[in-house]
């Protein structure tokens, strides 16, 4: 057996040390300090660094109590359940540590509680000079039940099992119905003592196990029970791998490491769980911190490029003047000033808007002609089109209606695409009048709403591209 921890083992005149792969025995006189020096000295031996230790009283040291607790019983109320323990046992509350189970019997289900108690010293001081050495003393558990978890494991729990673990002169006789357990007392190895129990005891069980050394022992038990089992294993090798099965946390016996026995720091089982989850908070903080960060990084970066923008835009627009720090607050006020200036005698130069030069081309295209607008592009008065025709002269006709409406054209150019299609250029400046002219082009019968001077907006390019023929 592979055994990687501490178990230390009361018996009736010693102690029985097992640290790894080293077994020790002191004498039961020895002293806190000494099963700590001899603990230490072990591991060394046994090269062991990182280790827990377990220890298990005899049975001669605990105590057991089978009793009806109080109304509404809470097991979470260990005050309240040491305070009732107290009348069953020949100890104070204040000078013992227990741990109860509810029992689930048949007869009374629910409502009794079976308590293992264990006086505060010399425990105490055992468990604190470990603790101080830097050895965490993981549970307190007698060692008949580390033996009894062991053989329990093999057994069903449905059935009522009693277990006869002999050690010497006495034989400790405990019973388990549904798995948990319901008696415990300690006998002497005689014939008269196992009868008289026998002949008191509430029922029968449906299974004996004797734990036994030699033969003359099994014989006696034989003699007193009748028929049984019988496991020829040492008892202090089922108590070193209930040892081994409690580490490993594959049972639950009575723990007296609690209470006043208990360990300084109360989370310590858990720490490795606890490290985990701070471990997982942290990178989840740090997750969401470096999201936060790198999304901010971001949101200045586009400011910052946009407040590039702006300057540079207002460099380009006021070359003389040095930008403001307001920015923001400057281009507005610059546009309220143009925008209550534009009434004032035509100082100020505004840009053409595009959508009335739109509508005065469309207005001006002829209803005879066929062609294919393919390009227009409009930026403060100025026209660039660009469209097919069937002949040079159709694209001379078009011009002549656009000098017509108010735009100076120049001579269109024209280039053969195929057989049948020529490729024109217009380029047209507006000279024109925009009220006068939009009033005499009877926009109004061609399906154009007429906008109003004061209400157009003024765009400085447009860019259109027509891939649809319009026919004249």
């Amino acid at each position: 057996m592979s055994f990687q921890d501490c178990l230390i083992v009361q018996r009736a005149d010693t102690w029985s040390i097992v640290v790894g792969s080293e077994v020790e025995t002191l004498s039961v006189d020895s002293s806190a300090e000494e099963l700590v020096t001899c603990v230490t000295v072990m591991a060394r031996l046994a090269g062991l660094k990182q280790f827990q230790c377990i220890l298990a009283p005899a049975s001669t040291s605990c105590f057991f109590a089978r009793f009806d607790g109080p109304p509404a019983t809470d097991l979470r109320d260990r005050v309240e359940l040491t305070y009732a323990l107290e009348d069953h046992l020949p100890i104070d509350a204040e000078s013992m540590v227990a741990d109860f189970r509810r029992l689930d019997t048949s007869s009374d289900a629910g409502k009794q509680v079976a308590a293992v108690a264990v006086p505060l010293e010399p425990w105490n001081e055992i468990a604190d000079n470990f603790e101080s050495a830097g050895i965490p003393v993981r549970s307190i558990v007698p060692a008949s039940l580390l033996a009894v978890g062991v053989l329990a494991s093999q057994y069903s729990q449905s059935q009522t099992v009693d277990y006869l673990l002999v050690q010497g002169a006495s034989c400790d006789w405990l019973r388990t119905e549904r798995g948990s357990i319901t008696d415990w007392k300690v006998l002497g190895m005689e014939t008269k003592a196992l009868d008289q129990h026998r002949r008191l005891a509430s029922s029968a069980a449906d299974k004996i196990v004797a734990v036994t050394s030699n033969h003359e022992e099994q014989q006696l038990i034989e003699s007193v029970f009748g028929s049984m089992e019988s496991v020829s294993q040492p008892l202090a090798d089922l108590e070193l791998k209930g040892g081994e099965m409690l580490i490993k946390s594959r049972f639950s016996p009575y723990d007296l490491r609690r209470d006043l026995l208990g360990p300084p720091d109360a989370f310590r089982l858990i720490q490795t769980p606890l490290r985990c989850a701070v471990v997982a908070a942290v990178v989840l903080l740090i997750a969401v911190t470096f999201g936060s960060w790198y999304r901010t990084q971001r949101i200045e970066t586009e400011i910052a490029s946009l407040q590039s923008e702006q300057r540079s835009l207002f460099e380009k627009s006021f070359p003389d003047q040095r930008v403001p720090a307001a920015l923001l607050r400057r281009i507005r006020s610059e546009h309220a000033r143009v925008m209550a200036s534009r009434g004032s005698g035509g100082s100020i130069d505004l840009p053409l808007s595009a959508r009335s030069m739109l509508v005065r081309l469309l207005s001006s295209l002829p209803n005879n002609l066929r062609f294919r607008v393919t390009q227009i592009d409009i930026e403060n008065g100025q026209l660039d089109v660009e469209l097919e025709v069937r002949s040079p002269v159709d694209a001379g006709t078009l011009a002549s209606h656009l000098s017509s409406v108010g735009f100076r054209v120049k001579p269109p150019v024209t280039t053969q695409s195929d057989a049948k299609t020529f490729v024109s250029s217009l380029e047209a400046e507006w000279v024109g009048s925009p009220q006068s002219d939009l009033s005499s082009s009877g926009l109004s019968s061609s399906g154009f709403s007429q906008p109003a001077a004061s209400g157009d907006r003024a765009s400085v390019s447009f860019r259109l591209k027509v891939n649809d023929e319009v026919r004249g």
